[in-house]
C-alpha cells in the first residue's frame, strides 16, 4: 500500500513538473513584471539577473541627445549593466538621503500566450524617474518562458529614450 501511495505521489509531482510547472497565465506573467519592478526598487541587481534565462538576448535601439545607438546584449553583459545601474542608483539615493531614489513603472499593454501556454510574448513600456523627472522610457517586446516552475526572460527587442535634464 505504501508503494502504491508513493508511486501516486511521484506521478502527480512529475505531472505537475512537466505540464503545469511549465505553463503560464496572463496573471502569472503580470505578476512576473510586478515582482521585477519590486526588485528594481530594491536596487539589487543579482535577483534581477536570475530572471534572465541562459540564452537571454536583447536588442535595443537607444535614442538620446548624443544620437542613436543600436546594441545587442547577451545575458552576462546585460546582467553586468543591470548591476552597474543598480549600484549607481543606490549611490544617488544614499547621497541624497533617499530623495533621488528611482521610481520604476512598468505598464503591460499585451500578453500573448503560445499554444500550450509555455511561452509568452509581452509588449509594454517601462519608465524610470528620479525626483519626479523621467530619465528613461523603454518600449519593449519580450519573450518569457517557464522552467522548473519559474518564469524567465529570453530577452527581446526594445526602443529606449534617455532624457537629460
Amino acid at each position: 500500500m505504501k508503494k502504491v501511495l508513493l508511486v501516486a505521489v511521484l506521478v502527480a509531482a512529475a505531472s505537475w513538473y512537466f505540464h503545469f510547472g511549465r505553463k503560464m497565465t496572463d496573471t502569472s506573467v503580470r505578476q512576473f513584471y510586478n515582482d521585477q519592478t519590486e526588485l528594481m526598487l530594491k536596487l539589487d541587481g543579482e535577483p534581477l539577473c536570475k530572471l534572465m534565462a541562459d540564452e537571454y538576448l536583447v536588442r535595443d535601439v537607444a535614442f538620446s541627445s548624443s544620437g542613436t545607438q543600436r546594441t545587442e546584449r547577451r545575458r552576462d553583459e546585460a546582467c553586468s549593466e543591470v548591476k552597474q545601474a543598480m549600484i549607481l542608483f543606490g549611490k544617488m539615493s544614499d547621497a541624497s538621503g533617499g530623495v533621488l531614489h528611482p521610481m520604476i513603472e512598468q505598464k503591460i499593454h499585451s500578453v500573448e500566450l503560445s499554444e500550450g501556454n509555455k511561452r509568452a510574448t509581452v509588449k509594454g513600456v517601462s519608465t524610470a524617474s528620479i525626483g519626479g523627472i523621467t530619465i528613461v522610457r523603454s518600449r519593449f517586446t519580450e519573450t518569457l518562458i517557464r522552467r522548473n516552475g519559474r518564469i524567465l526572460s529570453l530577452g527581446g527587442e526594445s526602443k529606449t529614450w534617455t532624457y537629460e535634464g
